[in-house]
């Protein structure tokens, strides 16, 4: 379930790289780089920009954008995403993960907030949605 792999802790890089495996800043990464796909514009990105949906285009601004590029806002940006991942994924213009039950489970896995609850290497490439 979302709730039990993200978590609610908030946690400081420092301790995540103190309590984490050496790939799981990798596996982080490349979930972060699929939210991206899936929600259509930059993740970090402060100032706005155009997205087009079908052939209506609008503004917006990364979901984990945080004024003064502020490191504390940046991570609470961040678990406010993943604790509404599902919904958030739902509402985006990019693929459109939530239409398997294995993909948001891949998506979830691999932006798990605790690094030891994270997918590893071999888990998210043997995950069912990417042998279909």
């Amino acid at each position: 379930a979302t709730s039990n792999r993200l978590g609610k802790a908030k946690h400081s890089v420092a301790d995540l790289r103190d309590r984490s495996n050496p790939w799981s800043f990798d596996i982080w990464s490349l979930g972060a780089i699929w939210l991206e796909l899936c929600v259509g514009a930059p993740l970090w990105l402060s100032y706005k920009c155009r997205v087009v949906e079908g052939d209506r285009p609008y503004f917006t601004t990364g979901l984990f954008a945080a004024a003064g590029r502020d490191g504390d806002k940046i991570l609470g940006k961040q678990q406010e995403v993943l604790q509404a991942l599902q919904a958030v994924v739902e509402e985006a213009p990019g693929i459109r993960l939530q239409e398997t039950a294995d993909g948001m489970n891949l998506l979830e896995g691999m932006l798990a907030w605790n690094p030891l609850d994270r997918f590893s290497p071999e888990e998210a490439l043997t995950h069912p949605f990417l042998e279909s």
